[in-house]
């Protein structure tokens, strides 16, 4: 037996809507800081290097969380609207088209990352494990 989904924002307690998205957006941000900290700790148990490594990465990273978390800034907005005026078909095809955008951003990050990257070693690193 299927529970229905109430996703109506425009009736019910504010304090609801907030717990509904907060919550899970604030865990997000949590496991992906958490994720940040495990990877810099046991990268230092190998090297300095290799946490200078990480360090160099994260910069990418965080370019790359910025326009995802951007998009999603932009895509919930045109989505919330089209609910809030009850039109479930415009509300789909951007959250359609949202999704296709991201794809398409995502490949483009890619690209441009392999173009602006440090150009590849053809010599394998060697890391030291004590």
């Amino acid at each position: 037996m299927a529970l229905a989904l109430n996703d109506d924002l425009t009736t019910g307690p504010m304090l609801t809507h907030y717990k509904n998205l907060a919550i899970p957006a604030a865990l997000g941000m949590l496991f992906s800081t958490l994720y940040n900290v495990v990877d810099v700790y046991f990268a230092g148990k190998l090297s300095t290097e290799a946490q200078a490594g990480l360090a160099i990465g994260y910069q990418a990273f965080f370019i790359m969380m910025a326009v995802g978390f951007g998009l999603g800034s932009a895509l919930s907005a045109l989505v919330s609207n089209a609910k809030g005026e009850k039109n479930t078909t415009a509300s789909r095809s951007l959250a359609a088209q949202g999704l296709s955008f991201g794809v398409i951003a995502t490949a483009l990050l890619m690209v441009g990352g392999w173009f602006a990257g440090p150009p590849s070693s053809t010599k394998s690193a060697e890391i030291r494990l004590n």
